[in-house]
């Protein structure tokens, strides 16, 4: 390099050019993580793309072919002509009407099949609903055997419910059958008569409540097993 002193010879003088960068540093750093960030998206998206597309439509539905009236009619004729017979007949077994008594109890009868000797053996429930601290006379619930019939009472099956205290009495009108603690009705008492009243049309078999409870009611009930007599 050399110098050049005003008024003077020109001198040699050994020197370096220090150049500064035109573009700083600082932006290569930019472009460096722009260009990483655009390599690492095609990624993502290549291979969001190669992903198989999930569907969420159901089944086909099923398509039933629907057969013409003409065919319809043609194909049912064949069977009604085979299977046209006169029709059946049915004999049901009359259904025995329930008797009530006058002070509210009730009875159902339900009839069975023939047994031996060709009695038929039939059932009838009385249920009771007695008021309650009334256990110095007795409340009555009756069945009443309907017309025509006559009825050989077999046996009884008395249940009621837990905490009844008091006593009921099976009738047959004023013949006291037997006589039962209310307490002992929960566990199911099942009583059969050694000499079966007869109880014909009109007449009444009977549950007799003497209810102690105080402030509820005694609500026995009696399943009477019995004969149709002829």
């Amino acid at each position: 390099m050399r110098v050049l002193p005003p008024g003077a010879e020109p001198v040699g003088v050994d020197a370096t050019m220090v150049q500064q960068p035109l573009v700083p540093r600082r932006v290569f750093w930019l472009l460096s993580g722009l260009l990483t960030l655009l390599i690492v998206l095609s990624i993502l998206v290549t291979a969001l793309l190669r992903q198989r597309p999930v569907s969420i439509a159901g089944p086909a539905p099923l398509t039933v072919p629907v057969s013409s009236p003409a065919s319809t009619s043609a194909s049912m004729s064949p069977t009604t002509a085979t299977t046209s017979s006169p029709p059946a007949t049915t004999t049901t077994a009359p259904r025995r009407p329930s008797g009530r008594s006058a002070t509210g109890g009730s009875g159902d009868s339900t009839r069975g099949a023939a047994g031996p000797g060709g009695t038929v053996g039939t059932s009838f429930v009385v249920r009771a609903d007695a008021a309650p601290g009334i256990a110095g006379r007795p409340q009555l619930f009756s069945y009443v055997v309907p017309a025509q019939r006559r009825l050989r009472v077999l046996s009884v099956a008395l249940s009621g419910p837990a905490g009844d205290t008091g006593r009921v009495e099976v009738r047959h009108g004023d013949t006291v059958l037997g006589v039962f603690d209310l307490a002992t009705l929960p566990a199911g008492v099942r009583h059969t008569f050694a000499d079966p009243p007869l109880a014909g049309p009109g007449e009444r078999i009977t549950l007799a409540v003497y209810c102690g409870n105080a402030d509820r009611a005694c609500r026995p009930a009696g399943r009477f097993a019995a004969a149709l007599v002829r």
